[in-house]
C-alpha cells in the first residue's frame, strides 16, 4: 500500500506534465491581441492563438475597430509554427487612443486574453481581459493604467507562465529528486530563483539579448542532464551534481531566466511603468514556482505516511528525513523527466 500511494502522489503529476507537454513545453498560454498604430492612424492588428487551444475558435473571432476605421486588407488566417495568427490592417480618421476596440467571439477562447497597445511614439500598454469581456477600452494620450491594474495583470502572467512551463517544472521536479526536502533544496531553489531573476530583468531591459532558440534548447538539455544525475544517485554514486546542486541552480538557472524573458518579450512591457510591471510578473512566477514545490512536498508527506521508520545509532526509532528521495519512484520520475527532455531537445536543436 505503502508505494502504491507513493505512486499515486509522486508519479501522477509527472504524467500530467507528460500528457499536457507531450508537443511542446509551452503550449499552453494565453491568447495575445497585438495592435500597432502608426502616426497616420494605421492599425496592424495581430490575434495569435497559441498551439493546443481550438483553433476553430479563431474562426469565431472578430476584431471591429470604431466606425471611422476602414478595412485595408481583409482579416486572414496564417500559421507560424504551431500557433494561429489572425492579421488585419485598417485606416481610421484619428487615433485609437481614448477609444475601444470590440473583440466579438473572443470568448470562445476559453483562457486568458491579453491586449498589447502600441502607440506610434512607442508608448505600450498591456490589459487583461477579464472571462467574457468582448471590448477593451484603449487609454487616451494622456491617460496611464493604474498601478493595480498593472500589477494585477503581471502577476497573473507570471503565474500562468511558470505554472503552464512545462519545462521549467520539470527542472524543479528534478531538482527535488535529487535533493530532497532539506535545507539543501532551499539553498538551491532560492539560488535558482536568484539567478534566473537575474538574467530576467537584464533581458528584459535588453542590457543582454540571446535569441530564444538555442535559449530553449538549452533549457531541455538541463533537465536531461539532472535526470541523467538522479539516476546515478539512484545507483549509489555520488556525483558533483548532488553534492553542489545551488551551483547547478545557479548555472541553468541563468538560462531559465532568458527563457522567462523570452515569454515577457512576447506579452511586451508598459513603458510608463516599466519597473512594477517586471517586478510583479517575477513575483508571480515565484509564487507559481513556490506553489508548486509545496504541492510535492505535500504528496512526499503522504507518501511518507506508513512508511517504514528506521532505528538510529542510539537505538530510537525515527522516519527518514532530510535524505535524497529513494526508490523505484524517482527512477521512474527520472526515466519519464529524461525522456520527455530528450525529446524537447531534439525538437528544438531541429
Amino acid at each position: 500500500m505503502t508505494w502504491l500511494r507513493m505512486l499515486t502522489a509522486l508519479v501522477f503529476p509527472a504524467l500530467l506534465l507528460l500528457a499536457g507537454g507531450a508537443a511542446r513545453a509551452h503550449t499552453v498560454a494565453p491568447v495575445m491581441i497585438a495592435v500597432e498604430e502608426s502616426s497616420r492612424s494605421l492599425l496592424e492588428v495581430r490575434a495569435t492563438w497559441p498551439a493546443g487551444a481550438d483553433s476553430l475558435a479563431l474562426d469565431r473571432l472578430e476584431v471591429v475597430p470604431p466606425a471611422d476605421c476602414r478595412s485595408l486588407t481583409p482579416a486572414r488566417v496564417s500559421r507560424t509554427g504551431p500557433d494561429v495568427a489572425l492579421h488585419a490592417r485598417y485606416r481610421c480618421e484619428r487615433t485609437l487612443a481614448g477609444r475601444s476596440l470590440q473583440l466579438p467571439g473572443i470568448e470562445a477562447a476559453q483562457r486568458h486574453v491579453f491586449v498589447r497597445y502600441e502607440r506610434a511614439d512607442g508608448y505600450a500598454w498591456v490589459a487583461l481581459l477579464d472571462a467574457g469581456q468582448s471590448a477593451v477600452a484603449i487609454p487616451g494620450v494622456d491617460e496611464a493604467p493604474g498601478a493595480g491594474a498593472v500589477a494585477g495583470s503581471y502577476l497573473v502572467i507570471g503565474v500562468e507562465h511558470i505554472l503552464l512551463g512545462f519545462d521549467h517544472l520539470l527542472f524543479v521536479l528534478c531538482l527535488v529528486l535529487l535533493v530532497g526536502f532539506n535545507r539543501r533544496l532551499v539553498v538551491a531553489v532560492t539560488t535558482f530563483t536568484l539567478a534566473h531573476s537575474v538574467t530576467l530583468v537584464l533581458a528584459a531591459l535588453e542590457l543582454v539579448s540571446v535569441p530564444g532558440e538555442p535559449v530553449e534548447a538549452v533549457i531541455a538539455l538541463s533537465i536531461v542532464l539532472l535526470a541523467v544525475e538522479i539516476l546515478h544517485q539512484q545507483r549509489g554514486t555520488l556525483s558533483w551534481t548532488a553534492q553542489h546542486p545551488w551551483l547547478v541552480s545557479l548555472g541553468f538557472g541563468l538560462i531559465h531566466g532568458l527563457g522567462f524573458a523570452g515569454a515577457l518579450e512576447e506579452v511586451g512591457l508598459p513603458g510608463s511603468q516599466l519597473p512594477l510591471a517586471l517586478a510583479m510578473f517575477n513575483v508571480g512566477v515565484e509564487l507559481g514556482q513556490l506553489a508548486f514545490v509545496l504541492v510535492l512536498f505535500a504528496a512526499w508527506r503522504v507518501a511518507r505516511r506508513g512508511a517504514p521508520a528506521t532505528a538510529s545509532r542510539d537505538g530510537h526509532v525515527a522516519e527518514p528525513h532530510g535524505a535524497p528521495l529513494q526508490g523505484p519512484v524517482p527512477t521512474a520520475a527520472a526515466w519519464v523527466s529524461g525522456v520527455l527532455a530528450s525529446f524537447w531537445l531534439f525538437e528544438r536543436l531541429l
